[in-house]
């Protein structure tokens, strides 16, 4: 099996982490499986080859092959927008499997979680900033408040307001303002930009969620598909910022320790209670998310903080997150799940192929119903039987792979009525066939439900 690795016009190896390509490698050939690290340069729609890089006897090595099985749009370039009338990017797109889609931003993610409204006290208060006044309102009932891009990263552009007195007290990561009510009003007016999404702002009440001494925390989960397509923890870790900071982002000098030393060090004998708590809301939030779309997403990022009444908020459910401590526990699940789209995207050409020859079968099964002499109709079922177990043949290892339903279960129960038939008298023949193709009919339209699998048409 062959896994492409791609991020547009630079090859990957050129912009990823070193750790990051080479435990993806490595992880590869143990999972029995190749990747292929190429950019667009090196994609020949023509010839339906790609150019790019392998790890061959302990160095980087240019191959060309044919297409990948599946492929890794490391940094969700391939649906954009920009993209829909670049042919190598279209070629790639409609070709080849892809593993990773994207999420909205902040905002867009707020928004839906409130909508479904399942989450919502997980969520905390916020509002679009159209100019200074949506600020002071928020100050106004909840005092300190923060102020977020939405489409910011790694802790990025986040302001922290406190009004003492007559002034309002700015900080910005470890930088501090003072500012007047005017000059206040000034500074936000100069953040705020145009409702765009990608770069709105939005305000929210800031959050006590300060470990024992003072310092800023969250917990980052990291969760990914595994190999059977199911979500599965693959690390969870507190994020520790300075006690004179407002941000626990490692990118913005926070560290990060053991995420038991941590909790027992915080909640001494409830630490199991809060790991388990974390774990199983982190789950069930990712599980919802990926509700609102029609694509499986492959890995997120959930960010959840804990305040001084124990309180869980949800900050952020993000794409891609960051795994600099942990690459080799996130390429196991990487490669594993990379293994099962291709799988399943291999799954669903044969049974579209499958589900064709279903429909001529129910041909023959029709005529078999408007002549219900078994005398006569022998030769019809023969036909029947015969080509439905050996679409019931090829089904059988793909079963895992297909959209969850009860196509299995209805296969058996055809092949039982299928044995009745063979054996059945005259009289049990005409009751036997009627019954045979109403569950047909049912076993059609669930393997038809089955192998569709929609994708998505763009993404922002």
């Amino acid at each position: 099996m062959l896994i492409g690795v791609y991020v547009g016009d630079i090859n990957p190896l050129e912009v990823m982490p070193e750790e990051r390509s080479y435990a993806l490698a490595a992880e590869a050939k143990m999972q029995g499986s190749e990747v292929v690290f190429f950019e667009k340069s090196g994609v020949d729609y023509k010839q339906r080859t790609i150019t790019g890089m392998v790890r061959e006897s302990g160095a980087w090595t240019e191959k060309t092959m044919g297409l990948p099985d599946v492929l890794i749009d490391e940094n969700l370039t391939l649906l954009r927008d920009l993209n829909k009338d670049i042919p190598e990017v279209q070629f790639l797109a409609s070709e080849v499997p892809l593993l990773r889609y994207g999420l909205p931003n902040k905002l867009k993610m707020y928004d839906q979680l409130m909508a479904a409204g399942e989450y919502r006290d997980h969520i905390p208060p916020y509002s679009i900033v159209d100019g200074p006044q949506i600020v002071f309102d928020f100050i106004a009932k909840y005092n300190d408040i923060v102020l977020k891009p939405v489409g910011g990263r790694q802790g990025k552009g986040i302001a922290f307001v406190s009004p003492r007195g007559s002034y309002y007290h700015v900080a910005q990561h470890t930088t501090k303002h003072k500012f007047n009510k005017r000059e206040f009003s000034r500074f936000v007016s100069l953040i705020v930009r145009e409702k765009d999404a990608k770069d709105a702002i939005i305000v929210q009440p800031y959050l006590e969620c300060r470990t024992n001494s003072g310092q800023p925390f969250d917990f980052r989960i990291h969760i990914q598909r595994d190999g059977q397509g199911e979500w599965s923890l693959t690390k969870i870790y507190p994020r520790i910022g300075n006690k004179h900071s407002i941000l626990s982002n490692i990118s913005q000098g926070g560290i990060t320790t053991d995420i038991w030393y941590f909790l027992i060090v915080e909640y001494g004998e409830r630490a199991q209670e809060i790991h388990d708590t974390l774990c199983k809301l982190a789950l069930e939030i990712t599980k919802h998310v990926n509700s609102f779309y029609p694509y499986p997403l492959d890995e997120v990022g959930v960010d959840l903080a804990i305040d001084r009444n124990e309180h869980i908020w949800l900050y952020e459910v993000n794409a891609g997150p960051q795994t600099k401590n942990h690459e080799w526990e996130r390429a196991k699940n990487t490669i594993a799940y990379a293994h099962y789209i291709a799988n399943k995207a291999a799954t669903k050409e044969l049974t579209d192929k499958l589900y064709l020859l279903a429909r001529k079968l129910r041909t023959a099964l029709d005529m078999l119903v408007n002549d219900l002499d078994k005398s006569n109709g022998v030769g019809l079922f023969t036909s029947f039987s015969n080509g439905f177990l050996r679409i019931k043949d090829q089904l059988k290892p793909r079963y895992s792979y297909l959209k969850e339903s009860k196509l299995e279960e209805l296969t058996e129960s055809i092949v039982g009525l299928i044995e009745e038939l063979d054996s059945s008298s005259s009289s049990e023949f005409q009751s036997l066939v009627i019954k045979l193709h109403n569950e047909y009919c049912l076993w059609l339209e669930t393997l038809e439900e089955a192998v569709c699998i929609p994708k998505p048409e763009s993404i922002q």
